[in-house]
């Protein structure tokens, strides 16, 4: 058996001519198959490239959108399996959002597609309608800089922590220790931090478009169209005054069971059993 994973590693498989004698399995989440090309050569490269994604035996994508876009390149069809999702080390307490006192929480890159400038306009925004917020943002990038400025031109600069790259046990507890997970993205092809906030409990607020949307409870969580301030103001604000909003062991529940890791090990062996027909009938 051959397992593969990512799209640059077509074109080395496929040329080894492995096909023929070994069952291949290639698992797919690269993110520029569900985003607008960001250059003519990277446009071409992908035109290039996708038809490859008829060669392996099966096929496996972090989410429906994903496998939607590569089903049309091959005749089996591609099976939805989610990426391994991080939980907490101990049991989520029951406790409900506060609309008064909001610790909210980001993670990824401090770049423009994970939305981080938005995230500190939204923290700015809500205590502006005197909310005490505040933000940590997890993760490492070019805007961390302008990031702090704009928070200090907000008089704000006390209210925002960044943390840059931190180890998975550290994430897990600083998820622990928030109220709500506020991740302005354009595009996720999975939403791996998403469902891990939900793992530790916290609501979502979120945007954008791609496999996040396939998971998020409309009771645990806010898609905003707009990735502005104010529309992602109200949205925090909304979710935390709704009377039907979990609690934290509610969303950790729904989550645990979602996202369990023998749904994923059980889809994966029956993945590997029809790549072994193929290969090797009975």
């Amino acid at each position: 058996m051959l397992h593969s994973m990512a799209f640059p590693a077509l074109l080395p498989v496929s040329v080894s001519g492995v096909r023929k004698q070994t069952p291949w399995v290639h698992t797919e989440h690269y993110s520029q198959l569900v985003t607008p090309p960001t250059s003519t050569r990277m446009l071409l490269s992908l035109g290039a490239m996708k038809p490859l994604l008829g060669k392996p035996h099966e096929t496996v994508a972090v989410s429906r959108s994903l496998a939607t876009v590569i089903n049309r390149y091959r005749r089996r069809p591609t099976t939805v399996i989610g990426n391994e999702v991080m939980g907490p080390d101990v049991a989520i307490a029951h406790r409900r959002l506060d609309p008064r006192e909001i610790k909210m929480i980001g993670v990824g890159g401090l770049i423009d597609r994970k939305g981080p400038l938005q995230a500190v306009d939204t923290m700015m925004e809500l205590r502006r309608r005197g909310v005490d917020a505040s933000l940590t943002w997890v993760g490492e990038g070019e805007l961390g800089a302008e990031a702090r400025a704009r928070a200090a031109a907000g008089g704000a600069e006390s209210h925002l922590r960044l943390t840059g790259h931190l180890h998975p046990d550290v994430i897990s507890r600083e998820l622990a220790n928030s109220d709500l997970f506020l991740l302005p993205v354009e595009t996720e092809t999975f939403g791996v931090a998403l469902a891990e906030a939900l793992n530790h409990g916290l609501p979502v607020v979120t945007t954008g478009s791609g496999g996040h949307l396939e998971f998020l409870p409309p009771a645990a969580s806010r898609v905003v169209a707009d990735r502005a301030s104010k529309p992602l103001a109200d949205a925090v604000q909304h979710l935390a005054a709704d009377p039907g909003l979990w609690a934290s062991d509610e969303i950790a529940e729904y989550a645990a069971d979602r996202f369990a890791p023998e749904s994923r090990r059980d889809g994966y062996r029956a993945v590997y059993a029809r790549a072994q027909q193929q290969v090797f009938p009975s």
